[in-house]
């Protein structure tokens, strides 16, 4: 499992809270959807066609999705190869290693916003004398020991805004590992149901070149009786060549799939990929989720990232416009001298100081107000790419929807081709034995039937493969996951435009 951390932002809210001060520039706000962002009216359901695989899908407003929402397939065989993906997968480590950088990172810059104490203990040997040459010199030793406490007033918010800054940036590594582990789930049921369809066409292809060969035999045996012309004889053969010739392709393709598959799922486990798979192992889910507008923008990982990316720069202006005003230090000692190492620790010697510092830019020849500048066109180039995160994610869904909805209405379409192609061979078949018919009709029905088959098998993998990117493009869930060290809520501070 891919452990998630919760976000830092609750304590560091209530130690900002308890320090006095005027936090510089804006509070963030998730920023409005834009206005290209509909979905179109999706039917009720699907077309359906009487074969595993063709039932109708009916699509649910407002219903969640499982985190886990490949079950929905019911493949022992892709559930297992899931498991062994998210264990093995180096993207997956990558992403939780960026993640636990940056929450560390967020630990390290709250340790700004408290005093910082420093404790220290010297000795050295000194020799004093009168400065009369050839005088007698006095030589001691001398010993410290002091506490030094230095404490920058976050009067302004500087050191807030960096903290914010950097717990925006932990909620993007979180949600950047949302992304990937969403990505790859996707892409092992895309490249399995690819490999199953591969699977399926090569039987198909070897089933008719089973037949075609015993077509070139009767061809032949008809020849040798003088009842067919040589040209059937080539005919039938250039047929059957045709068609093996097909093989090494879909061959070379299933090769590669299972290459991808493996490389997925990490190196040294091809062993544990299945032999043999073929789509009628998986089931297609009958209710599809269909999320609203204002769901889907706090369920995809690359619109949270997005924001979250937003948030930073966000931050990243107060930090610039808080840079621009006094910078107030107190510093504080305290401590003891001796010249021997026990009393240094000791109430002899004892010496403090209490001292404060103010700093404040006169003159820079416009250095920090170029930089808040700065970081305000930075907010808007983020603010253009989370508006274009969210319409390329709302397209994302419409072409999925529109997908399934075409996927059904073909498999209906190709499988009535297929169904009327077989009968077609069947037929000219028993005419090619009656001598009613000559053999290049039966050559091209069975060309036909071949490319209808092949183009039934290819639209039923299109209809599962359309369904795993539908669950893709609502988010998959993620936000259900439990993992150690907490759960991810898929809900981000909200946040305001800054001007």
């Amino acid at each position: 499992m891919i452990p998630f951390r919760p976000s830092h932002r609750a304590s560091l809210l209530t130690v900002a809270l308890c320090l006095c001060g005027c936090l510089q520039g804006p509070d963030f706000q998730a920023p409005p959807l834009p206005r290209d962002t509909t979905l179109p009216q999706a039917p009720e359901k699907t077309e359906e066609t009487p074969v595993p695989g063709g039932q109708s899908q009916l699509f649910v407003t407002v219903q969640d999705l499982p985190d886990q929402w490949w079950h929905l397939f019911a493949c022992s065989e892709l559930d297992g190869l899931i498991r062994l993906a998210l264990d093995n997968n180096p993207d997956v480590r990558s992403a939780e290693a960026a993640l636990r950088q940056a929450n560390e990172n967020v630990e390290a810059g709250s340790g700004a916003l408290f005093p910082q104490v420093s404790g220290s203990v010297s000795g050295s040997r000194e020799r004093q004398g009168p400065g009369v040459p050839n005088a007698k010199t006095n030589v001691y030793n001398a010993f410290n020991a002091s506490l030094s406490v230095s404490y920058l007033l976050d009067i302004f918010g500087a050191q807030r805004r960096s903290v914010e800054a950097l717990a925006a940036q932990a909620d993007y590594q979180r949600y950047q590992l949302a992304g990937t582990y969403l990505t790859l789930t996707t892409t092992i049921v895309t490249t399995v149901l690819q490999i199953a369809a591969l699977q399926d066409e090569i039987e198909a292809t070897g089933d008719i070149i089973s037949n075609e060969q015993h077509q070139l035999e009767l061809v032949q045996d008809q020849f040798a009786v003088g009842s067919a012309a040589k040209a059937e004889v080539f005919a039938a053969r250039a047929q059957l060549q045709a068609t093996q010739a097909s093989l090494p392709r879909l061959q070379k393709q299933l090769e590669t799939s299972r290459h991808a598959l493996a490389a997925l799922i990490g190196k040294g486990v091809e062993k544990a990929l299945p032999e043999k798979l073929s789509l009628s192992q998986f089931t297609l889910p009958g209710e599809l989720p269909l999320s609203l507008p204002s769901a889907l923008v706090r369920q995809r990982p690359d619109i949270l990232a997005q924001e979250a990316l937003l948030h930073v720069a966000s931050a990243q202006i107060g930090v610039a416009m808080a840079n621009q005003l006094p910078q107030i230090t107190l510093t504080g000692n305290f401590g003891s001298q001796s010249p021997h190492l026990g009393d240094a620790i000791g109430p002899d010697g004892l010496f403090a100081g209490l001292a404060g510092g103010l700093v404040q830019p006169l003159f820079d020849a416009g250095q920090r107000e170029a930089a808040s500048d700065a970081a305000r066109a930075a907010y808007d180039a983020a603010l253009e790419q989370y508006r274009g995160t969210v319409i390329h994610a709302f397209q994302n869904v419409a072409d999925c929807l529109s997908a399934l909805q075409s996927d059904a209405q073909a498999l209906k379409s190709t499988y009535g081709a297929m169904v009327d192609s077989r009968d077609s061979v069947d037929l000219t078949e028993d005419r090619l034995a009656a001598g009613t018919v000559a053999y290049a009709e039966l050559l091209l029905q069975q060309q036909q039937y071949q490319q209808a088959r092949i183009s039934y098998l290819s639209t039923l993998a299109s209809r599962y493969s359309d369904t795993a990117m539908l669950f893709q493009a609502l988010g998959g869930g993620w936000w259900h996951e439990t993992r150690p060290g907490g759960g991810m809520t898929g809900e981000p501070a909200g946040q305001a435009q800054p001007r």
